[in-house]
């Protein structure tokens, strides 16, 4: 760094040198320490605009109370979009607290921008906003991880002037959650009140500003346990990196490394391609194989009918259905091998891609990442926990939406709902523990009569 010289006026000129290294340098910690708690200078000036409340124009199943501050969804899974009353500047901040969070459904809240004034939307909003409006231009949305939908949470974000968004929750920043807004025009915030979140209520964010904690991973010396604990983010030197933990497990220790034992060079005995059935034995079974298309460390029998993870690997082991899933099939699977070693468990879902128009390349190592895409994706991981050789688990679409789970022949339990009126191809993620299964097959229940209406409501769970 060059010095600065200042010339300063005396009888006899004299130069007095001052390094100014360690000025700028301080400058910079500053200027990290204001951006890390959200007190730097931004584009736009945001503390004189008004409370941000919601739009009047909103989906079919919202309702908006408390002063236009909380959106509530009052029936069914879907048609919860709202909008905000008026367009956010760049920079701002938008706050949420997740009111009312159950878990009668599967998925969240997605929540983004768009750049269509809501008065002009009142009679054109569909059930969804991803990916309904998304695959439309000027909008911007994507599902929060359902880890991060505690009830009370508080969820902030906000977009750059280079159309990155933002996101935290309970005042920790979290990083750039997605990417490609158009800020040249005025930006509404976007919200679909879906799934499990069932209300959310605007936040002042500058109240929230003095509040802001970060949790903490403190590893005590001489123990294997990480317990958290909650310090002032004041007090917390700028992150490293923004990248973001693993989704599964949260700890970030994704592989238990095998012990010595366990790498003695005699071979693994292989894992059969089928096991006697218990709960099944007696049942006639429609073939439904998986389709060709695979994840890249999964492997397929010859009449695929029998997927196998790569021993040395956890994860990309997602395989899908051949055809889709038609409402009163039950899919049963049956597992052949699991792995000690790993954590984590078999996941399932329902999509409306089909597999033939996939790359493997493109399935994200964390199958939540799968509801970013375009298509219609609903996953549920560890559907299964701690699976033993020969289970037995079915997986069932009603006439209504409803998706059951049943294992070893116990009383099938609704686990998710989704959107019965597309093609869905079933898919699983052999994922953690379970590294083998087999399909069975699909067996038939009776349709019920019709129901009317588009979107389907779910009686609560008592």
């Amino acid at each position: 760094m060059p010095a600065l010289c200042i010339e300063e006026y005396a009888a006899e000129p004299t130069v007095t040198c001052y390094t100014a290294g360690p000025i700028f340098k301080k400058m910079k910690v500053l200027k990290k320490f204001k951006r890390r708690m959200g007190l730097a200078g931004r584009q736009s000036g945001t503390s004189n605009l008004p409370p941000l409340t919601f739009h009047p124009v909103c989906g079919e199943n919202v309702r908006i109370a408390n002063d236009g501050r909380v959106a509530r969804r009052t029936e069914s899974f879907c048609k919860g979009i709202a909008f905000s009353n008026r367009p956010i500047r760049i920079g701002e901040r938008v706050c949420l607290r997740l009111l009312e969070v159950n878990s009668n459904w599967s998925g969240v809240i997605r929540f983004g921008f768009t750049s269509q004034d809501p008065a002009g939307l009142r009679d054109a909003l569909p059930k969804y906003a991803c990916p309904d409006l998304t695959n439309k231009p000027g909008y911007w949305a994507k599902a929060l991880s359902e880890r991060f939908a505690e009830q009370g949470s508080i969820l902030f974000y906000y977009a750059d002037s280079s159309g990155d968004v933002h996101f935290g929750i309970n005042g920790e920043e979290r990083g750039v959650f997605f990417s490609g807004v158009d800020t040249r025009s005025q930006l509404w915030g976007l919200f679909d009140v879906y799934g499990n979140s069932t209300a959310v209520e605007f936040l002042d964010p500058e109240s929230q500003l003095n509040n802001r904690v970060r949790i903490v991973n403190d590893l005590s010396p001489g123990s294997s346990t990480a317990s958290s604990r909650v310090v002032p983010q004041a007090a917390l030197p700028a992150p490293q990196s923004q990248t973001q933990p693993p989704a599964r497990p949260d700890s970030g220790v994704e592989r238990l490394q095998p012990s010595m034992a366990q790498l003695a060079l005699t071979p693994t005995p292989r894992a059969p391609d089928a096991l006697p059935l218990r709960h099944y034995a007696h049942t006639a079974f429609t073939p439904l194989p998986f389709h060709r298309v695979r994840g890249r460390n999964v492997r397929l029998n010859n009449d695929r009918t029998v997927a196998a993870r790569t021993e040395t690997e956890y994860s990309h082991g997602y395989v899908f259905t051949a055809r889709p899933l038609r409402p009163g099939e039950r899919l049963v699977v049956q597992v052949l091998h699991v792995e000690a070693m790993y954590v984590g468990a078999l996941a399932f879902g329902l999509t409306s891609a089909n597999p033939a128009g996939l790359e493997p390349s493109e399935l994200p190592e964390d199958c939540d990442l799968l509801l970013d895409r375009l298509e219609y994706w609903v996953v549920s991981k560890d559907v299964a926990a701690s699976p033993q050789p020969a289970d037995e688990l079915a997986f069932a679409l009603s006439h209504q939406g409803e998706v059951t789970f049943s294992r070893n022949g116990a009383a099938p339990q609704v686990f998710m709902h989704v959107d019965h009126t597309l093609q869905l191809w079933a898919f699983f993620d052999v994922y953690g523990n379970t590294s083998k299964i087999r399909s069975l097959g699909v067996t038939h229940d009776p349709a019920p009569p019709q129901q009317p209406g588009e979107c389907p409501f779910l009686p609560q769970v008592p």
